[in-house]
């Protein structure tokens, strides 16, 4: 669903993918706000909200991508208020098997979430 895509992909297979992450996007949606799970839940959906993001915004759904955003930028907060990364700012471990790839993995959340609020202004 990149710029490139409407040339591998017709219009009908690329709405049928759109209508997919809608779906995913509206249950997990509901699982976050519902099972209220761990911060590391929020890493992953960011980085797959962020581009869900992206694709509505590309094919003119701004009020759909608005919304997508502003769920982006919460639990962005919801990271950056936690425990665990008001700890390793601190230059300390919150998880004793803590690697760098779950940091780095976390850093490209927060990223992907200032690139989504630098959109929207």
């Amino acid at each position: 669903l990149s710029e490139e895509s409407g040339h591998i992909l017709d219009e009908s297979t690329c709405e049928s993918i759109v209508s997919s992450l809608e779906r995913g996007y509206i249950f997990y949606c509901d699982y976050y706000y519902e099972e209220k799970p761990d911060v590391n839940f929020n890493i992953f959906q960011i980085a797959s909200f962020s581009r869900f993001y992206d694709v509505l915004g590309r094919r003119g759904r701004s009020d759909q991508a608005t919304f997508v955003a502003h769920h982006v930028l919460q639990m962005c907060r919801d990271i950056v208020n936690s425990r665990a990364w008001k700890e390793l700012k601190q230059g300390q471990r919150f998880y004793a098997n803590l690697n760098t790839v779950e940091v780095v993995c976390g850093l490209d959340a927060l990223a992907e979430g200032i690139r989504v609020a630098n959109a929207i202004g």
